[in-house]
């Protein structure tokens, strides 16, 4: 949610006909209260052939992306994890660097490598 305009972004991005990316946004649209949006999130990981993160500066710190992303390792649904910034350098979440996972630049070319060898 906190990095919602990076995700139109991205989106908008996507749609550009030099890249053969289908990208099906199935974040919230709008926040859940409560614990009722585990379920609702849940399922729409479950039907992703992968989850791209995106890291911000706090990203590392959000209990609902760790969340996010253990449920996403939990169910084999492959992490790309996206830096928002250029430098790089923004602390990766505790779940994706467990899973020895990498974080990627914000290119089209590098992010549609990675979803083609997720899936």
């Amino acid at each position: 949610m906190r990095n919602k305009a990076q995700v139109e972004l991205l989106r908008y991005q996507a749609e550009n006909e030099n890249y053969e990316i289908e990208f099906v946004d199935t974040s919230l649209k709008r926040p859940v209260k409560g614990r009722s949006w585990k379920p609702v999130v849940g399922r729409k990981i479950e039907n992703s052939d992968a989850v791209i993160c995106m890291v911000g500066k706090d990203t590392h710190s959000r209990t609902a992306v760790s969340w996010e992303v253990n449920y996403a390792y939990k169910h084999d649904i492959p992490v790309i994890p996206v830096y928002i910034h250029k430098d790089n350098t923004t602390r990766m979440p505790t779940t994706i660097t467990y899973h020895n996972d990498q974080g990627i630049s914000w290119n089209m070319e590098e992010i549609q490598y990675h979803i083609n060898t997720a899936s």
